[in-house]
């Protein structure tokens, strides 16, 4: 009696023992989802370019910082836009994530110049972008000097990488002056229309962020379309504009 009450006992000690065990090993992953969903704070991007001044030829990193309050992100779509002085030939450097919240991409240059950067991140609640920019080779002076004198902004068109007709997106257009700053209260519109077609729709849209100026849009039609960004600002003279197409699923 004794022996299989020892049994018994045994037995009762080992199914608790196994219990606890799995309780334990059951919580560390619900606690380590909980902090990955209680993350808050705003949503911040940093940037920097390495080196920021590089020979012609020799590569350079991009490397951005993403973060919510104090943690990592390691989740976010990012990308990297880079172009020479005031060319509208922008290339786009999907990033690659590193390690909390630090995300790279690389490329050499063989033309000497300042290079600009703009860094967007998108996460499921938020659109985040950071300005840098880097030099390659020698800096020429009439350079400096376009830049800071002829040019008096930097227009961007920000479009969803796949458009389907009528659904809704956000129909954003980022401006910044001839330093890389925001550039606030600009009168802005978009005049959009269908290849081939003569009707062109303008459409009036807000600030919401310094700089970037949007409006909810969605195509009646696929197709292939034409996005203009009209940039206003009459106490600094400016007028620009800025195209960019879009095919519609």
């Amino acid at each position: 009696m004794k022996k299989k009450m020892k049994l018994l006992i045994s037995s009762i000690c080992v199914v608790a023992i196994v219990s606890l065990v799995s309780g334990c090993g059951g919580t560390k992953p619900t606690e380590n989802q909980n902090k990955q969903t209680q993350a808050t704070g705003e949503l911040s991007v940093s940037f920097r370019a390495n080196p920021d001044k590089s020979n012609t030829g020799d590569p350079v990193t991009f490397q951005a910082n993403v973060k919510q309050g104090e943690n990592g992100v390691t989740n976010a779509k990012v990308e990297f836009e880079v172009w020479k002085g005031t060319s509208t030939d922008h290339k786009q450097y999907p990033a690659k994530h590193i390690s909390n919240g630090d995300y790279t991409a690389s490329d050499s240059f063989k033309d000497a110049g300042t290079y600009h950067v703009i860094v967007h991140v998108y996460t499921d609640k938020d659109h985040k972008m950071a300005e840098g920019t880097f030099q390659v080779g020698e800096q020429k002076a009439e350079e400096h000097g376009h830049q800071h004198g002829e040019q008096k902004a930097s227009l961007h068109i920000m479009l969803p990488d796949s458009i389907e007709k009528g659904k809704s997106f956000s129909l954003m257009g980022h401006v910044m002056d001839a330093k890389g700053k925001p550039l606030t209260g600009a009168n802005v519109k978009f005049e959009i229309w269908k290849e081939g077609d003569k009707k062109h729709q303008f459409i009036d849209v807000s600030e919401g962020k310094a700089g970037e100026y949007t409006k909810d849009y969605s195509f009646a039609e696929s197709g292939k379309y034409h996005v203009q960004l009209h940039v206003e600002k009459p106490s600094i003279k400016l007028h620009e504009h800025v195209e960019k197409t879009v095919s519609v699923k």
